[in-house]
């Protein structure tokens, strides 16, 4: 899962796992993609997918990759 992201830490996928469904996972992804296509290689970027309602902050590596440094349902901060 998650192909894009670089590294998850034992404690992140314990914590990803928590605040989504296994059906949401796949909304994750998605959001997580559009979050990497619109950053700039090295930039920090909070971004809320409009349909599915997920936020994702992540640091993109590179031109594909990223890291995600947080993510949950909503736009408000957590």
């Amino acid at each position: 899962m998650l192909s894009t992201i670089k590294r998850l830490t034992t404690h992140f996928n314990e914590r990803m796992i928590q605040r989504f469904s296994q059906e949401e996972l796949p909304l994750l992804e998605k959001t997580i993609e559009k979050a990497i296509a619109k950053a700039v290689p090295g930039e920090k970027l909070k971004y809320t997918h409009p349909l599915y309602g997920i936020t994702v902050v992540i640091q993109k590596l590179g031109l594909n990759g990223g890291e995600l440094i947080t993510c949950w349902k909503g736009s408000a901060n957590v």
